[in-house]
């Protein structure tokens, strides 16, 4: 009886190409029998990576971006440059315009749900995935996916082969393969998720950019900047300020650095009024009660270490 049991063992943890084969499918949300539900895998994935962080190295058609992601900031580089993002102040190199980096504070900041994500969510809804086998690679247990062909009701016709990993919950940890019009006219993708990363890491150059943040105070009547890094905005610079109906122009008489304040308001008969101290009271007109649009300053600096930046600072 022992003999028998150990020729079991042996036979069912068979290694193959480093990976360590054990049991049947798991007993999860997003598989049924060896049917897998993809857009759960999608949901999983997307929900684990704004709870921890997380690096993704993602290939397609021979250019490779890398991402970070975690609750707070996130990270991207690619061969346009590098875009980075704290507490929705999204800065990056990649710019238009003839700046050589650009701070928006008012953008929308982008995360796992638009990283480049669409690309994953077209991978994974236009396919079809079925359970293959149970591996173990360096003491993780991944469940082997493998695609059987096009989603028939979203994709129908089109060519699409590959290979995804994922652990119990169904994060993702590899997904390769190529799809295309037909098996001779494919592209190929691959996207490697390192669950194990600690840290978003910051760009060379972050302090070289005036990192700001704007707010409305003062019941509404209030516009104001407030800088939270990087290089100070010189004295006797001139942005745009947009109050929602017309734009004005402001200059910063005194140098601005991190930590300080601008305050703008349109007193009653329309004039433009800043300060570095805060401008208070009833005196000053509401900016939810103008216009269409939420205000902003905007425009282009030199820094004081001769950088220009084009910068945005917006009511999200």
């Amino acid at each position: 009886m022992k003999r028998i049991v150990a020729v079991i063992l042996v036979v069912g943890l068979a290694a193959v190409g480093g990976y360590l084969f054990l049991g049947g499918p798991p007993s999860t949300d997003w598989l049924d029998g060896k049917s897998v539900q993809e857009r759960a895998l999608l949901t999983n994935t997307q929900e684990a990576m704004t709870e921890t962080v997380v690096r993704l190295a993602h290939q397609h058609d021979g250019s490779t971006s890398q991402y970070y992601f975690s609750p707070n900031e996130s990270l991207m580089r690619s061969d346009d440059g590098v875009r980075w993002a704290r507490n929705g102040v999204v800065v990056t190199n990649d710019t238009s315009g003839g700046a050589e980096y650009a701070v928006d504070y008012g953008d929308a900041a982008f995360g796992p749900q638009s990283f480049g994500g669409f690309s994953l969510w077209v991978r994974l809804t236009f396919a079809e995935y079925q359970y293959k086998r149970t591996v173990d690679r360096e003491g993780h247990s991944l469940h082997e996916l493998e695609i059987v062909g096009p989603n028939a009701s979203l994709n129908p016709g089109v060519y699409m082969t590959g290979t995804a990993r994922v652990d119990d919950r169904g994060r993702i940890y590899t997904l390769r393969g190529s799809a295309g019009e037909n098996r001779s006219a494919t592209t190929d993708f691959d996207y490697d998720f390192d669950w194990s990363a600690e840290t978003v890491p910051d760009p060379s150059w972050i302090d070289t950019v005036p990192r700001g943040k704007a707010s409305l105070v003062n019941d509404n009547r209030t516009f104001t900047v407030h800088l939270t890094g990087g290089q100070a905005i010189p004295a006797n610079t001139t942005l745009s300020f947009w109050d929602g109906s017309t734009d004005s122009t402001v200059t910063i008489d005194e140098r601005l650095t991190p930590g300080d304040d601008l305050f703008i308001a349109v007193d009653r008969n329309g004039s433009l009024v800043t300060d570095r101290t805060p401008l208070t009271g009833d005196t000053y007109r509401s900016f939810a009660t103008r216009g269409i649009g939420k205000p902003s300053l905007k425009g282009t600096i030199t820094t004081t270490n001769g950088s220009t930046v084009s910068v945005f600072y917006g009511i999200r």
